[in-house]
């Protein structure tokens, strides 16, 4: 396979997951330790370790059937909320290592939910989701939601749906050193917008809930390729999430127990955030 065509499957691998992290639930604050281990049925590998409690930070390394590949990375989990709406940011590198040492990072866009109070309540990505391989002089830019509108002034584009995107794959201009302080780049509206192409590649169309066609080829439809299903390791470490004494009640339906070792579990963090603060101050 020729470094253009690995790149081409990141960025599908990359768009096709996001609808998997979709969801409206609140999740469980995961503790500082706590690890998950998995494995898919192709023999995949997956670990994770929550390694941070403020801010929230957590782990993962995932390892390809016969180490066709490499995934990992970490997330800081940040949330801005407004009077009827939430933005959400799972901010961090994604990292995916080939074994011909082909290196390839990528960050997921914001995600939005509008209607908290009133109005219909809507969950969508918005922003820019960049992949790069800087080695090989290899970029995507794909616009999450580019029929939004660009300023306070400006309309919404007619026909265009919240989960509808547009992106390119290209050869970017080589890069001029920044200056330092230099500000970040600014979030492209649509793919003319971009001033670093050198070369295209190929357009990038599709909908992260529907399909994803890189040129004339269709790389992914969600009602044909659906993802495999986590298997929990049989005996993992001490640490593993399912060892939560809260969790464990609250399965077992008895959530007056459940919530006390919530509590009791949250002071602990606290009293272990004081320390690990204390110390610092020391050294």
């Amino acid at each position: 396979m020729c470094i253009r065509d690995s790149f081409k499957l990141v960025v599908t691998f990359g768009l096709a997951g996001m609808y998997c992290a979709m969801q409206q639930l609140k999740p469980f604050n995961p503790l500082i330790g706590e690890t998950l281990e998995a494995t898919l049925e192709d023999g995949t590998i997956i670990f994770i370790e929550h390694t941070s409690h403020h801010p929230p930070i957590s782990n993962f390394y995932v390892q390809g059937p016969k180490d066709i590949y490499k995934l990992y990375g970490h997330y800081e989990y940040k949330v801005k909320i407004a009077p009827n709406s939430l933005t959400s940011d799972q901010d961090g590198p994604n990292v995916v290592e080939f074994p011909d040492g082909q290196r390839i990072t990528y960050h997921y866009p914001l995600v939005e939910i509008r209607g908290l109070i009133f109005g219909d309540r809507v969950v969508f990505a918005t922003g820019n989701m960049v992949f790069e391989d800087v080695e090989n002089r290899l970029k995507a830019v794909i616009v999450l939601d580019y029929g939004k509108r660009r300023n306070f002034y400006s309309s919404r584009k007619k026909g265009v749906k919240l989960d509808e995107f547009v992106g390119l794959i290209y050869v970017p201009k080589k890069e001029e050193k920044e200056a330092k302080g230099a500000k970040k780049k600014k979030e492209v509206y649509a793919i003319e917008d971009l001033k670093d192409v050198e070369t295209q590649i190929a357009k990038v169309t599709g909908s992260w809930l529907e399909y994803i066609k890189i040129g004339e080829e269709t790389y992914w439809e969600m009602d044909k390729i659906r993802p495999l299903p986590l298997k929990f390791k049989e005996d993992p470490l001490p640490t593993d999430w399912r060892y939560r004494e809260d969790l464990i009640w609250l399965r077992r339906e008895n959530m007056e127990i459940a919530q006390e070792w919530k509590v009791r579990l949250e002071v602990e963090q606290r009293r272990d955030r004081a320390t690990r603060a204390k110390y610092t101050k020391k050294k």
